[in-house]
């Protein structure tokens, strides 16, 4: 009986963890004014941390993708509204080189 109310409560919060990562676009503040992180915004959301939060830069983790929607959305939102855009692509298998460095 125990057992599953605990289980029972992991899974709550679990599922709660995940509600808030999708309604908020895992998007979270590093140091106020400064630095957020985002999970993949859509450009809608991109639009909306820019106007809301002042997004001057964005760097992007996953690398050039030019074959991906997701990366010419990017890519295009942000031109359209000034956003410096890097692409600086990161392994969580791989440590980055001293060039990359």
């Amino acid at each position: 009986m125990r057992a599953g109310i605990v289980a029972g409560g992991a899974f709550a919060l679990l599922l709660g963890y995940v509600t808030l990562a999708a309604v908020t676009g895992n998007f979270h503040t590093v140091s106020d004014g400064e630095v957020y992180r985002s999970a993949q915004p859509s450009a809608e959301a991109l639009a909306r941390y820019h106007r809301r939060f002042g997004i001057r830069t964005v760097i992007n983790l996953r690398g050039k993708n030019e074959s991906e929607s997701w990366y010419r959305d990017e890519i295009e939102t942000s031109e359209r509204l000034g956003i410096h855009h890097i692409d600086f692509r990161m392994s969580a298998k791989r440590g980055i080189t001293k060039k990359e460095a």
